[in-house]
């Protein structure tokens, strides 16, 4: 539906930018020749400045962990420090601790370790671990004295986590105190995440901070009394690039708050008045405090974070909390700036980003009066002359914004909709009359594709275009897993069904074999008639690819059984659907002619993957597979040894196996399976009549019957000498 009335986008701009041109003119003519702005431009500067200092002041702090980190790396992987001695380890902790007042914590945390999963996680091996920690004492003194510190040890026996501690009294050394074993029960270190993250295999060797959290030294106290910390942690290995353990240096939190308290201006007045008015916290871009800002804040879980939360904060600071600049400060950008309007007060906000943290931001609010002086009341008469001029801007404005703003994100959305294959019809309705032809572009666009998806493989393309990946013509080796399926009878069933009929009973049939591939991911190559080709393995990896293709022939077996049983088959007759599947090396890539490709797969294991799914009718089986598909899939898949056969234009031959179902669900007597692979082996060696025998309980079994045939044949005709037991077909 065309919208009744349309407004040149040109025109409107034109129009709105003259406007603004002459009201800004008479705007400016009455400012102060720039006064004001120079004045706040000069307050940017100095906030900056100070923000950057104390940014300066905790990157400092932080910085002085990652020199404790690195000093104990080298020793570990110089050997220089025995990690298999705990003792040894504290010793090393404790002297690095006297004269540190910045020292608040260092842990080792040691695991032997086996490998990674698929996520990229350590496993560990069953046997030592554990952890040694020297810290200074939860609520102690906060002047650095090495006296107060504490050491913790966990170990890990069999009998579960054991806790020791030596709590050494004032003036007393590295074993003034015993280590004394705790009745608390320790959690074990290795779970926690400051072990798990930078043990993984994508963050080996990696400085990794953490963001504000409990302290483990703490974590029996409650919570009023246990101490927030910060974390720097890195995976230590030894000379041999071995795994031995995580370390990890902590700094408590509070040390930060008073970095943070320190005010970058000083007035030198004691009295309100002339106090200085800036406050400075730290907080993140979500808007949450970091540091607290008054007496009375507490720490809070928030999304799995640790943050203050401050109920008697200021008003200017919660609006800064609040700004949405906020969300786009970001480590390595410049500070941003935002002016503020709080109950009648303008504030001036200064966000500066913080290095090695996880996204802090150092904030500075200040009232603007407090640079603009006795410009204030000469701004207040401008206004009342200017608030015509900008009332009549911000209307042609919002005006403006909305319209542009209206089409825009039609159509962003409608081109969004495209690039995720989606061509559903949408109405084109703009107050815009470039936004509408744009609209109406899309929509013929989309009625073409939606035409073509008909003919394509959208899943396919779709593949293709997440890779950013250019079709032209040309292919590349690749193991892959192909699948051939085909209908037994569809002729006989064609002709006696009405065309409209037969392509209704066609598209429901090939519409449950397409879901029983996509779920087990693999991709529709082509439909050939009646018949299917599948693959897995390209155009993405895929992991298993012939254990996802065994499933997905057990689907589409499984699948059009509820098709035939459901009310929309119309009570027609069950079809036979015959599968071969094949894993080989083949050539896969776009083939055709420049004008038109088909990306497909093309080779020997193609053509063999057809010739199973033939075979089938031999066996009188469903699914049939090659020794490659069944040597991945065994152990997953119950599978029968069918025969050695040579497909015709093939000489040498190759084994061939019956999927039979899941390991767990299959209904079939096992007696059955191993009479036949027993006698299939009688076969082979010449003993047609031990293979008879062993068979004649069966014969309701198809590949069975074939068998004994074929062995009656060979009594009465014996096989040539050198044959090895190979069937040679003739036909395909």
């Amino acid at each position: 539906m065309k919208s009744r009335w349309s407004l040149s986008l040109g025109r409107l701009f034109a129009v709105t930018l003259a406007a603004l041109v002459v009201l800004l003119g008479l705007l400016f003519a009455l400012l102060l020749g720039g006064t004001q702005q120079s004045i706040l431009e000069i307050s940017e500067r100095m906030r900056r400045t100070a923000a950057g200092e104390i940014a300066g002041r905790v990157e400092t702090r932080l910085r002085s962990a990652e020199v404790e980190i690195d000093r104990f790396t080298t020793r570990f992987r110089a050997s220089l420090i025995d990690t298999g001695d705990p003792a040894a380890v504290e010793a090393a902790f404790y002297a690095e601790f006297l004269g540190r007042e910045k020292l608040d914590e260092l842990s080792f945390t040691w695991a032997s370790s086996i490998g990674y999963d698929d996520g990229g996680d350590i496993m560990l091996a069953p046997g030592r671990r554990g952890q040694i920690s020297v810290y200074r004492a939860p609520g102690g003194n906060a002047r650095g004295d090495a006296l107060t510190l504490f050491t913790r040890l966990i170990t890990i026996p069999d009998s579960g986590p054991v806790l020791q501690c030596r709590k050494r009294p004032p003036g007393g050394g590295l074993l003034s105190a015993p280590l004394e074993r705790e009745l608390e029960t320790p959690s074990d270190p290795t779970q926690h995440l400051t072990f798990k993250t930078p043990a993984r295999r994508d963050f080996r060797g990696r400085l990794l901070w953490s963001d504000l959290h409990w302290s483990e030294q703490s974590a029996h106290m409650p919570e009023s009394g246990r101490e927030v910390v910060v974390t720097l942690q890195r995976s230590i290995e030894d000379s041999a690039g071995r795994f031995i353990g995580v370390l990890r240096v902590g700094l408590l939190t509070g040390r930060l708050d008073e970095i943070a308290r320190i005010q970058p201006y000083d007035s030198g007045q004691p009295d309100a008045d002339t106090a200085d008015p800036h406050r400075v916290f730290l907080c993140d871009a979500r808007g949450r405090l970091v540091s607290s800002v008054t007496p009375a804040d507490h720490l809070e879980d928030s999304d799995g974070d640790l943050r203050f939360v401050s109920p008697d904060a200021p008003p200017q600071v919660v609006a800064a909390l609040h700004a949405p600049v906020l969300a786009g400060v970001a480590a390595g950008q410049p500070p941003q700036s935002v002016r503020l309007k709080v109950n009648g007060t303008t504030y001036l906000a200064t966000f500066q980003p913080l290095q090695r943290t996880q996204d802090w931001i150092v904030a500075i609010v200040v009232p603007e009066s407090y640079y603009l002086g006795n410009l204030t009341a000469t701004r207040n008469r401008l206004l009342i002359a200017s608030f015509a001029v900008m009332a009549v801007i911000l209307v042609g404005g919002v005006f403006t914004l909305r319209l542009v703003r209206g089409g825009l994100t039609r159509i962003t959305g409608q081109a969004a909709a495209m690039t995720r294959f989606s061509f559903e019809p949408a109405e084109a309705r703009s107050g815009l009359t470039e936004v509408r032809l744009v609209l109406d572009s899309i929509e013929g666009a989309k009625a073409a594709l939606r035409a073509m998806s008909r003919y394509v493989p959208i899943d396919l393309v779709r593949q293709l275009y997440a890779r950013d990946a250019e079709p032209k013509l040309g292919g590349e080796p690749r193991d892959l897993t192909v699948m051939f399926t085909d209908i037994q009878g569809f002729t006989d069933l064609a002709e006696r069904l009405p065309p409209d009929r037969l392509a209704e009973a066609l598209g429901l049939y090939l519409d449950a074999m397409t879901q029983a591939v996509h779920e087990n991911g693999g991709v529709i190559d082509k439909f050939i008639g009646d018949a299917v080709m599948a693959m897995w393995n390209a155009p993405k990896p895929v992991e298993d690819h012939a254990v996802h293709g065994c499933a997905a022939a057990l689907a589409c077996l499984r699948f059009t059984a509820e098709l035939y049983r459901s009310p929309a088959w119309h009570g027609l007759p069950p079809l036979v659907t015959r599968i071969g599947l094949h894993k080989d090396r083949v050539l896969v890539g776009h083939f055709g002619a420049p004008s038109r490709m088909n990306y497909t797969a093309l080779g020997d294991g193609v053509n063999t993957a057809a010739r199973l799914e033939s075979l089938n009718r031999y066996y009188g089986t469903m699914a049939m597979v090659t020794a490659a598909v069944e040597a991945e899939a065994r152990g997953r898949f119950v599978f029968r040894r069918l025969d050695r056969v040579a497909v015709k234009g093939k000489t040498k031959g190759f084994e061939v196996f019956e999927l039979i179902g899941e390991v767990g669900q299959v209904n079939a007597a096992e007696s059955v399976i191993r009479n036949y692979e027993a006698a299939l082996e009688m076969y082979r060696r010449r003993q047609f009549s031990g293979a008879i025998n062993l068979l004649n309980t069966q014969t309701d079994d198809a590949p069975s019957r074939v068998l004994i045939e074929r062995c009656v044949e060979f009594l009465r005709e014996p096989p040539p000498g050198g044959w090895d037991g190979t069937w040679v077909f003739t036909l395909k």
